[in-house]
């Protein structure tokens, strides 16, 4: 903020530049992605106009470099250029700005208590109850910061994954998106992303059910239809909900006095995003947890090698057999209700029963005890 206050804005009102770089920040602190070490994203050219306006967009460019912010660069392939993503530009966005601890909360319009947000839908027959509640859902903003900030305080989160959500929520607040997946059937909106914590401080009371270990699970019933063998343990500890369990005491930290329910908690985080970024849709045959996988279930292990020797996309896949259950599901009693990939959260208790009869018939018919969760 101290340098832009003594640049040239593109505008002659600062205060409505300085209002589009923020909200280009907030776009870009919630697409990075730190937590792979990736500090490199494409974006495209109508990303920049859409927030900086095709005729001063370069010149907020110029800003952003200035203020070592982001950079463009090459993309793996050596070049400026990219067929795979329509010739579209690279960018390194800079440590300085990422790992920066000054973080301050610009907060510059109330929203009016008769506020609507809009809904963009951009897929066909899905149902107007789904659409209606992705425009009813509201956000207590108030509480919701205060409690992602007490969050970050606990160490459950880093500062960046902080930003990210708060700029999420802010999001939200004005405009909502419901797509579907380019190479999947998966339903997607702006509430995805959106955390447990904030979720919490819904204006609508939900309900959630998820199934425990799914990808996992669904892995299971697309290998026996190619005929593949699978691990009798490896079922075993998917319909039992443990699967991720037998690799926790990697992530555990071992010279902690003891190990306390928050430590478990931030393990088994930790856990599914290796063993999704290790063995399921990457593969690295060196990886810890990759050895223990082949360790614990070797005939698994190997279907998995042969997958990633083929180069066939396991994430799709997988996704595209859980859209196949979760889109097909439509509380009736239900007011509100939206789908969160693996999960339906629903308004009214009296659908339990019967979407848990759905999900576990549609698991029976591939010889799957899937184990059912409810929030």
């Amino acid at each position: 903020m101290n340098n832009i206050e003594i640049m040239n804005m593109p505008l002659k009102d600062k205060t409505k530049s300085v209002k589009n770089i923020l909200k280009f920040l907030a776009y870009l602190d919630e697409r990075i992605k730190t937590n792979d070490r990736t500090t490199e994203i494409p974006i495209p050219q109508k990303v920049f106009i859409k927030y900086f306006n095709v005729d001063q967009y370069n010149k907020y460019k110029e800003i952003l470099i200035k203020l070592e912010i982001l950079a463009q660069v090459k993309h793996k392939d050596g070049k400026w250029y990219s067929k795979d993503l329509k010739i579209c530009k690279n960018y390194q966005v800079f440590n300085k700005y990422l790992n920066c601890e000054d973080f301050v909360l610009v907060v510059f319009d109330n929203l009016k208590s008769g506020h609507e947000i809009k809904v963009i839908n951009e897929v066909n027959g899905i149902p107007k109850k789904f659409v209606d509640t992705i425009a009813s859902i509201k956000i207590n903003i108030a509480d919701a910061l205060q409690a992602e900030i007490e969050e970050y305080h606990s160490q459950r989160i880093n500062l960046h994954q902080l930003k990210r959500r708060i700029s999420r929520i802010f999001a939200s607040s004005s405009e909502r998106k419901i797509s579907k997946g380019k190479k999947v059937a998966r339903i997607y909106t702006s509430l995805s992303n959106i955390s447990k914590v904030t979720r919490k401080h819904f204006n609508i009371k939900f309900y959630e059910m998820d199934i425990i270990n799914c990808q996992p699970t669904l892995l299971i019933a697309h290998l026996a239809d190619h005929k593949k063998q699978v691990d009798i343990d490896y079922k075993n500890d998917c319909e039992n909900g443990t699967f991720y369990e037998k690799f926790i005491d990697i992530f555990l930290i071992e010279e902690a006095p003891m190990v306390d329910a928050t430590l478990v908690e931030i393990a088994r985080v930790e856990t599914k995003k290796a063993i999704y970024k290790n063995v399921f849709f990457g593969f690295n045959r060196k990886n810890k947890v990759n050895l223990k996988f082949k360790k614990l279930y070797p005939e698994v292990w190997e279907s998995l090698n042969d997958i990633a020797i083929s180069k066939v996309s396991l994430a799709c896949i997988l996704q595209n057999i859980e859209a196949e259950l979760f889109n097909s599901l439509l509380p009736q009693k239900s007011d509100y209700y939206y789908t969160l990939f693996d999960a339906i959260c629903y308004s009214n208790d009296r659908d339990t029963l019967e979407l848990e009869n759905k999900i576990t018939s549609f698991f029976l018919n591939k010889n799957i005890k899937a184990k059912i969760k409810k929030n």
